[in-house]
């Protein structure tokens, strides 16, 4: 390692260190696998992977809380010093939080049972359905509801959604590739039990903070994640969860 960069790296660690003396942050995630998940106790996942890292190199060791993203979210949006993981970054919630990132991108669909004939050729098609299911407050519910789609059956738990498709109680719901395999295993069910059927949207996911979070929190915080990123850990942990 350049002395430039050691020099850096300990200024990095020791600032870190005051501000674990100087502040309190509740950290917040969901269930939302691989990126975040609970299991044997803990919760894992790149997500939380990534955080984890951001605090050693901070030298901060607060704790992360599993919760509904709905609950997850309304906190953030009204309490000062939260961070919620991870969140799409839309038109919208960019007014709301002050984001470290990107981690990753991915696509969200609409997706049906993979036996059905249900068709869907464009958005005036998904809005003539019956009922699409949506989970509570996530970014394909708000974009959803900012096409004017008033066919939305809204759940907090996105497990809950994969059994209202599969038992035909609502004809589609809306997931990310990178996320639904795994919901659907949680679900007790195959992925391949659903199949998309319309590309919805493309994103980027990030670390969120509440607006009334301390700007020099969040600072402190970018300049972590790009120190991950030029070390080439950021990249690691991408493999090791075989993010994209």
């Amino acid at each position: 390692m350049h002395k430039a960069m050691f020099i850096l790296s300990i200024l990095v660690l020791v600032g870190g260190l005051l501000w674990a003396q100087g502040y309190e942050l509740r950290v917040l995630t969901e269930n939302y696998p691989p990126l975040t998940y609970m299991e044997e106790g803990a919760i894992k996942g790149y997500g939380a992977d990534v955080v984890t890292a951001i605090q050693k190199l901070l030298g901060t060791e607060f704790p992360i809380e599993l919760h509904m993203w709905e609950k997850a979210y309304e906190l953030a949006l009204n309490e000062p010093n939260i961070l919620l993981f991870t969140m799409e970054k839309t038109a919208e919630r960019e007014k709301l939080f002050q984001f470290v990132g990107p981690l990753g991108a991915n696509t969200a669909w609409f997706y049906v049972p993979a036996g059905s004939k249900i068709e869907i050729k464009d958005l005036d098609a998904a809005r003539k359905l019956n009922a699409i299911a949506t989970t509570t407050n996530w970014f394909t519910e708000q974009e959803l509801i900012k096409l004017g789609f008033e066919n939305l059956k809204s759940m907090a738990d996105p497990i809950e959604t994969i059994h209202m498709v599969l038992k035909g109680k609502v004809d589609a719901s809306v997931y990310t590739d990178l996320t639904l395999p795994q919901l659907a295993k949680e679900a007790g069910v195959a992925p391949n039990e659903l199949k998309p059927a319309l590309e919805l949207m493309r994103s980027e996911y990030f670390l969120a903070f509440s607006a009334k979070t301390d700007p020099e929190i969040v600072k402190a915080w970018s300049e972590a994640f790009n120190k991950l990123q030029e070390s080439g850990e950021l990249k690691s942990i991408k493999a090791n969860w075989d993010i994209p």
